[in-house]
């Protein structure tokens, strides 16, 4: 059973970044949309996939970390500490990269609008991928650490 958790989670993670992608767009351009140019529909199609397969990497590396979990740990208070620590950790690091686009993104609006040019944003300017990509790698290192310390022998103590 816990084998099938890391595709499950990643597939689930897939669809839910699917289906948050237009409201992800939506927070951090904050009202800034009329400044932005979706392109060729291959430009959309490629900037959606890059966030989905993101969000997608974090739903992998949190089926990771459920999978190392359930394997190596025996203490049920252990595991639940260990799954709240990486929970707290995957969303912590998710509002940070978050908070971290809507500024890049406020700031290349404020350039653009600045400028002399009747200039506009690209979709492939504003980089969301970061939302899912930079926290399955958090989630993956404390994943990581998680295993360092109980190779060590000292997880279920």
């Amino acid at each position: 059973m816990s084998k099938i958790m890391v595709p499950i989670c990643g597939l689930f993670f897939c669809v839910l970044g699917n289906w948050v992608y237009g409201r992800l767009l939506f927070d951090v351009t904050a009202g800034g949309a009329t400044l932005l140019i979706a392109g060729s529909p291959s430009g959309m199609f490629v900037h959606r996939f890059q966030t989905v397969g993101a969000i997608g990497f974090l739903g992998l590396a949190i089926g990771l970390g459920f999978l190392v979990c359930e394997r190596s740990l025996c203490s049920l208070s252990f595991k639940f500490k260990a799954i709240a620590g990486m929970f707290v950790v995957g969303v912590v690091s998710v509002l940070m990269f978050l908070s971290i686009v809507r500024r890049d993104v406020g700031l290349l609006y404020q350039i653009v609008r600045n400028s002399a040019l009747n200039a506009s944003l690209k979709i492939g300017d504003i980089p969301l991928y970061k939302v899912g990509l930079f926290p399955g790698l958090c989630v993956l290192a404390y994943v990581a650490a998680l295993s360092l310390f109980l190779l060590k022998g000292r997880g279920d103590a």
